[in-house]
């Protein structure tokens, strides 16, 4: 459980992005989402990708996302930065191997597709 403090600060700065324009939001969500994908990448090397995906669970942060962006495209690109954040430690072969059949023979020339019996 928060602190009374920590609780009262989170429910005024709700109450001060709802006060904002519009170009004045889409500035701070654009910073917001910068910081979340410093701490995303943080995350992902040193405590692994559990504690990344605790940032898109995590309920006060979607409140004040959603405030910032009532269409949820905000959201989206925190979930796109996570993934990025984890696929970047995981390394590339885990992309490599999670490319369907199809796309790895057209990216390799030399292969041909295997025949269906």
């Amino acid at each position: 459980m928060s602190s009374r403090t920590a609780r009262r600060s989170h429910h005024k700065r709700l109450a001060r992005i709802s006060a904002q324009a519009t170009d004045r939001r889409t500035r701070e969500a654009a910073w917001m989402l910068l910081g979340l994908q410093a701490e995303a990448r943080r995350r992902a090397h040193s405590l692994g990708a559990a504690a990344v995906w605790e940032l898109v669970r995590s309920v006060k942060l979607n409140e004040v996302l959603e405030q910032l962006d009532p269409t949820g495209g905000l959201r989206a690109d925190l979930e796109r930065v996570c993934a990025e954040a984890i696929a970047e430690v995981a390394g590339r072969h885990l992309v490599q191997a999670s490319r369907p059949l199809a796309d790895r023979f057209r990216r390799e020339p030399s292969s041909e597709p295997p025949q269906k019996t």
